[in-house]
């Protein structure tokens, strides 16, 4: 009897390991990450605009009520003025409406914020007439759009000339910031970053540009910019860099970091135009910028790559698109965004058979897991990218159409089917499946010590 139990033992053993490895393996195949990116012929068009003019520069965010709100630049009344709509959560349009009417030809493209309570806050530069100003304007969720006004904070020093490029942001108090730069007189022929009227970027032969601001979920204001050093009024320079700043609730700055491009060599490398944006319950930031290698110096190129990073100190980069692009200029200029599981989705445009086209890309634990052209038209480009986590878990991807022909370009949409899905940390697969494996075969080993127990039982009787 012995014998029997001891060799029926080995086959439930037999059994159980493969058991165990089975529900390992159904684990592991489960819990494996699912691309928040659906394929190319999957994602679904919508045109936003439909105008005698060109519609381009468009900048989006969502609100509370998953109301998509977007604000951009249009020449139909024969100056670019800028313009707002939104789209419901239903997929409905409201009437655009113009904010401006100064006449200037050219703005600086218009950036906007929703706060927690649905107000829009709309911000643009331009010049009227004796240097550039920034103006906005707010919209109350109860009482409707308030009267321009200029940003005070701006044309507050005479020595910060033609304030240019603002961005804005707004916290959870329904307090908004604002940031640009602006060209030094006295400081060696440079541009320095100002955020409330505080500078924060740039110094005495050190320019910074370019900023971009996002709040965390703890109201820390994230800021990320261009930076170039210059090592003497010559001209000698080492490479754009890329660094971030980080200000606490109480309104103390922290040092700032550099995050990519610099050098000591006339070939250094240069990193420019970026983007921030902060995600997931840990309030992690993270960037999309272009990045250029050597030779730029005695024989440049104009040859780009897109990379993203995740975390600003100790936090490392990942290279997206490594066949270049070829236009530094704002067309090419990455979007970010990061869901609240970690995952990062970023989106540019670059050159395909000649015209522009879009690309984007998904990373998780700094790999890229999905890299795709999500459209086979071309003459599409500067587009930004949104997740919507908050009503309709889409992906939106906006986007500028010249497909068309001429120069009228209008505003279109991309949206996923699907919800942007949880990505389960491929790091945790092994672990899991060891203690599947473990657990069966512990509950093996209590039913064979059981068995054998009642054995000996029947055999002292």
């Amino acid at each position: 009897m012995g014998f029997r139990v001891a060799n029926g033992s080995l086959i439930r053993l037999s059994r159980v390991m493969r058991f165990a490895f089975f529900i390992g393996l159904l684990i592991a195949t489960i819990m494996l990450p699912v691309s928040a990116l659906p394929q190319p012929s999957a994602w679904v068009k919508e045109r936003m605009t439909y105008t005698s003019g060109d519609s381009w520069f468009v900048d989006a965010a969502f609100g509370p009520d998953g109301t998509l709100h977007f604000t951009w630049l249009d020449d139909s009344i024969g100056t670019y003025e800028v313009y707002y709509n939104y789209r419901t959560n239903a997929g409905s349009y409201g009437t655009p409406f113009r904010l401006t009417s100064s006449g200037v030809i050219y703005k600086d493209p218009p950036r906007i914020a929703v706060g927690p309570d649905g107000d829009v806050i709309i911000v643009w530069a331009e010049n009227r007439g004796g240097g550039k100003s920034i103006y906005y304007r707010w919209r109350q969720s109860d009482t409707g759009w308030q009267p321009e006004q200029i940003y005070t904070a701006s044309t507050s020093d005479p020595s910060y000339e033609n304030p240019s490029h603002p961005d804005v942001a707004i916290n959870s108090l329904d307090v908004a910031a604002v940031a640009w730069h602006s060209y030094i007189s006295g400081g060696g022929g440079t541009t320095h970053v100002f955020v409330d009227g505080v500078q924060v970027g740039g110094a005495y032969l050190t320019s910074a540009c370019y900023p971009r601001i996002v709040f965390d979920k703890n109201n820390n204001l994230c800021l990320v910019y261009m930076a170039l050093r210059l090592t003497t009024i010559l001209g000698d320079w080492n490479g754009w860099e890329v660094r971030d700043r980080f200000r606490s609730p109480n309104g103390e700055w922290g040092p700032e970091a550099r995050l990519a491009g610099g050098g000591n060599q006339l070939d250094g490398i240069n990193a420019m135009f970026p983007d921030i944006a902060v995600g997931d319950p840990s309030n992690t930031r993270c960037f999309a910028y272009l990045q250029e290698g050597p030779p730029i110096g005695p024989s440049p190129t104009d040859t780009l790559e897109v990379y993203c990073r995740v975390g600003s100190i100790g936090g490392s980069s990942v290279e997206v698109d490594g066949y270049g692009v070829h236009d530094i200029e704002h067309s090419v200029r990455p979007s970010v965004q990061i869901s609240s599981a970690g995952t990062v989705l970023a989106v540019w445009s670059k050159e395909y058979s000649g015209q522009t086209t879009i690309y984007c890309a998904e990373v998780n634990n700094n790999v890229v897991t999905d890299y795709q052209r999500p459209l086979t038209e071309t003459g599409i480009e500067r587009p930004i990218i949104l997740i919507d986590e908050a009503i309709s878990q889409r992906i939106y991807i906006i986007y500028e159409d010249y497909s068309l022909g001429g120069n009228a370009g209008e505003l279109w949409l991309i949206k996923s089917p699907q919800g942007v899905v949880p990505e389960f940390p491929s790091f945790l697969i092994l672990p899991l499946f060891m203690i599947a494996t473990l657990l069966a075969v512990i509950v093996y080993r209590r039913k064979q010590f059981q068995m054998q127990k009642n054995n000996y039982s029947d055999l002292i009787k």
